[in-house]
């Protein structure tokens, strides 16, 4: 059996995969500069895809492909509303030129294809970051201690600004929590996985 991953071990890869979509970001455009345009392609793609893997890992999504990477935003997150359809457009366009330019025989892209797909893949990794930041998520409402302490207390502040309860009771307060939980467990959000380490260190395999 597989082992799941621990929280720290967890978002020690979120954080390392998000180094690695900016810092692919960089090479991109150096590429871009130096009139390698194909390479260029490359590594906006796979900006985008590191942010994507952050993002799986985030919610305890596990994808082993880079075509299951894909499969797995466009199911979990476009179709709930969580991503943008034109986000989503995006990382597919992408993949499909990252992959053409790669393995095609006599493809070759040129800095017009670069100027225009750069920002869109900039907006990409800004939105999906977006998501990655957002500490209400499923997964770490449920299994993060640090962040459900802090939802608690926020939910207090929210209650008390609006004078609710009249009379102040922590039992009231505790049933109020619990149907937060039970709605964040019900509603349509991602569904839940087991992570292993093996999954994410090693994600690089074609589709």
């Amino acid at each position: 059996m597989k082992e799941s991953l621990d929280q720290e071990r967890r978002d020690s890869l979120i954080a390392y995969r998000i180094e690695m979509a900016y810092g692919s970001l960089e090479e991109a455009k150096l590429m871009m500069q130096g009139g390698f345009y194909n390479a260029s392609i490359n590594r906006l793609y796979y900006a985008c895809y590191y942010m994507d893997v952050a993002l799986l890992l985030k919610y305890n999504i596990a994808a082993q492909t880079h075509s299951g990477v894909k499969t797995m935003l466009g199911m979990h997150f476009t179709s709930k509303g969580m991503l943008s359809i034109s986000a989503s457009k995006i990382f597919a366009t992408l993949f499909s030129k990252r992959h053409s330019s790669d393995y095609d025989a006599f493809v070759y892209c040129d800095q017009e294809m670069v100027d225009e797909l750069f920002p869109k893949a900039e907006a990409f990794i800004d939105e999906v970051k977006e998501l990655i930041d957002t500490k209400s998520c499923f997964a770490d409402w449920l299994s993060n201690t640090n962040v459900r302490a802090a939802l608690n207390q926020e939910l207090w502040f929210l209650l008390d600004e609006n004078g609710y309860p009249p009379e102040w009771s922590e039992d009231v307060f505790d049933q109020i929590r619990d149907q937060v939980e039970n709605y964040k467990e019900h509603q349509s959000a991602p569904r839940l996985y087991s992570v292993n380490s093996d999954y994410y260190s090693s994600m690089v395999a074609e589709p």
